[in-house]
């Protein structure tokens, strides 16, 4: 092994061994991704509208939950696969590095476990019509719209937000009768 060129300091230390196995994934993936979007597409346009009446009753069926969950599985493996190889090649520092890919891994599973359960329980994400950078600032009616025309029964945010709304609510008299759960930290009453 030589000591003065990069060649001859990796000549005989072998392969990684993970990089063919990675980029295949990729590639499996990313094929899986093009076919299912296409069967999505498809499906949409099969659909006599998209009421919120007609999706969910389509999403119902086992023979279009489980390829969306497929789709699911796919884009986020195939996410966090791209995300991983850009935070291993473009960050050096092993701590920094360290912590965005457990980062990486606990941001796309959750969110993909969050959709398949979605999709599982035949939710639908419905997000209003504010800013997400200041949740204070919500319009509560806004909310109050997008739950009854939803019928939404659960629901998570900021707590600034709940609170506009929970006091909206009273002081207007409105009950929404379909929300069975908020999640987040509420001023007592």
């Amino acid at each position: 092994m030589g000591s003065g060129t990069s060649i001859g300091k990796v000549r005989g230390l072998g392969s990684a061994h993970h990089g063919a196995h990675h980029w295949l994934i990729a590639r499996t993936t990313a094929i899986g991704n093009l076919v299912l979007m296409s069967w999505l597409l498809i499906s949409f346009l099969l659909l006599r509208d998209f009421s919120y009446a007609t999706v969910s009753t389509w999403l119902s069926q086992p023979i279009a939950a489980v390829p969306m969950m497929l789709l699911i599985i796919s884009i986020f493996w195939h996410a966090k696969l791209g995300l991983q190889v850009l935070i291993e090649d473009y960050i050096h520092e092993p701590g920094s590095k360290f912590a965005l890919l457990s980062a990486l891994n606990l941001t796309v599973f959750g969110a993909g476990a969050f959709a398949l359960f979605s999709v599982a329980m035949g939710m639908v994400c419905a997000i209003p019509d504010m800013d997400p950078a200041a949740p204070a600032e919500v319009d509560p009616r806004n909310l109050v719209e997008v739950i009854e025309d939803f019928g939404a029964s659960m629901a998570f945010g900021s707590p600034a937000i709940w609170n506009a709304l929970i006091a909206h609510c009273e002081t207007e008299n409105i009950v929404l009768p379909s929300m069975k759960k908020l999640r987040g930290k509420f001023r007592a009453r």
